[in-house]
């Protein structure tokens, strides 16, 4: 979680159960919108300087407010679908999260 978030933005996430990641992300890559099983994350390049994460979590949360059909990737698992992508997409998050 980016520590110096206000308070309200910081309501906003919690509010829309939606969590923040860093990730190492290509230069060209600030940020991504993910759903997984109904959960939202927001990963953002950890790579990059403070400003433009905040940036970037803004255009995301822009994206899920705004363009909901913009959730740049969505996940759902099922009785019949082996947990592979799931285990794999969250222990990405994990790997990289702050």
């Amino acid at each position: 979680m980016i520590a110096c978030l206000e308070d309200n933005v910081k309501h906003i996430l919690d509010t829309n159960n939606i969590e923040v990641y860093f990730w190492d992300f290509p230069v060209t890559v600030s940020g991504v919108l993910v759903k997984i099983d109904g959960y939202l994350f927001i990963g953002i390049n950890k790579n990059h300087h403070p400003n433009q994460q905040h940036f970037t979590l803004g255009h995301e949360l822009g994206q899920f407010f705004l363009q909901p059909d913009k959730v740049r990737l969505e996940y759902y698992s099922d009785e019949n679908q082996s947990p592979v992508i799931k285990t794999i997409l969250l222990n990405k998050l994990l790997k990289h999260s702050v």
